[in-house]
């Protein structure tokens, strides 16, 4: 072969080479720029920036901090914005798609991904998003100060008073709860419990010490955001005397309505009294229970709200007994019939039958004589 036919052979698969390379690069080119479109469960977490006083309540009960995502766009783009939500993405309290202020808000979830970092660079559009809208409450926390301490040891005896170290605490809470219950807090304080089974091993004697820890009352425990700083405190005391149990075989239920509705109502409780109901105290008060000079009652306080509803069950409490005895016994709810008691009236004028009126209908429990002054401590 010739050299000039060489050079001919050499610049023919040159040519050929280079427009394979120039196709196979146009088509990769024109698949990572064609239509994709990819649906994924995303982890939407809403949060508030490390070290802020904001907290944050879902108000929506169907919310579950997952959306599903629809997004569409180029391949490559897809692929991309697939990659970079695996973990999720945070939505923050001050950014722009949550706004920091008090309230309720209600956030559009796909405004808020397209506005969020990730989504905003990867170049895709999101074609839907479920839910749509979640609801949110935001409110700011707040400082409750010099909270008193108020040690709590059931069952246990002492000898002068109990000390607590530091004396009082700080509670942090949601300013919304603390302008509710924040008077109330500084007044009454918060309990500091030992463990039970530090209580139930307490030798007599001492000075002892003990940690305790705070416990946050009802309205607090279960709030966003809420706490106790320290969380515990040292309790210093000198137990008197060991601990006895009883158990009351039989405890009666006495229904207890506030004055304006006794003659309104009839009310069935069922059973009628609570049986087997353990208690734990001192040995001098469970010996007053035992020789019957402190009783043991039961009452089940009724409300004008819960007699109109005509609710059908609700739990006792066990009332008369000094803190230092402790209900080791759950108390069950126990079932009620409530129904309107029927006014009736005598005829007048002539026909009208003589005799007595008969009795008016009492409710169990309403009996004639008034309910006995709680025992004295």
């Amino acid at each position: 072969m010739t050299p000039e036919r060489r050079e001919h052979v050499f610049a023919g698969i040159r040519h050929g080479v280079t427009i394979t390379v120039v196709a196979v690069l146009v088509w990769l080119f024109a698949e990572a720029q064609s239509v994709s479109e990819r649906t994924l469960d995303l982890r939407v977490r809403i949060s508030t920036p490390t070290g802020s006083s904001w907290v944050i309540q879902t108000i929506d009960p169907a919310w579950s901090g997952v959306a599903t995502v629809r997004v569409q766009g180029a391949r490559v783009a897809v692929d991309d914005a697939v990659r970079l939500l695996t973990e999720g993405v945070d939505l923050m309290v001050g950014g722009p798609a949550v706004p920091a202020q008090r309230g309720r808000q209600v956030i559009d979830l796909r405004e808020a991904l397209l506005q969020n970092p990730p989504l905003d660079r990867a170049g895709v559009t999101i074609a839907s998003v479920e839910p749509r809208t979640v609801e949110i409450e935001i409110d700011e926390l707040v400082r409750i100060d010099d909270v008193p301490v108020r040690p709590l040891l059931p069952g246990v005896a002492t000898v002068g008073e109990i000390s607590a170290e530091p004396p009082t605490v700080t509670i942090t809470a949601p300013s919304r709860a603390e302008s509710r219950i924040g008077a109330t807090l500084l007044e009454t304080g918060v309990q500091a419990r030992l463990p039970l089974s530090v209580l139930s091993s307490l030798p007599e004697g001492g000075p002892q010490e003990h940690e305790a820890r705070i416990v946050l009352p009802d309205a607090l425990s279960a709030t966003p955001g809420a706490s106790v700083d320290p969380a515990t405190v040292t309790l210093t005391f000198t137990v008197r005397s060991t601990t006895e149990r009883i158990t009351q075989v039989s405890v009666p239920i006495w229904p207890q309505t506030p004055p304006t509705e006794i003659n309104r109502w009839d009310i069935e409780v069922t059973p009628v009294v609570l049986r087997d109901v353990s208690l734990v105290g001192p040995s001098d008060v469970i010996q007053r229970i035992r020789s019957g000079d402190l009783r043991v009652i039961a009452t089940l306080r009724l409300s004008s709200d819960e007699l109109e509803q005509r609710i059908t069950s609700k739990a006792p409490e066990i009332i008369g007994l000094p803190d230092t005895v402790a209900v080791e016994s759950p108390i069950e709810p126990v079932t009620l019939q409530i129904t309107p008691r029927i006014k009736t009236s005598a005829p007048t004028g002539e026909g009208a039958p003589n005799g007595p009126e008969p009795p008016a209908t009492r409710a169990p429990g309403d009996d004639a004589e008034p309910a006995p002054r709680q025992p004295s401590r």
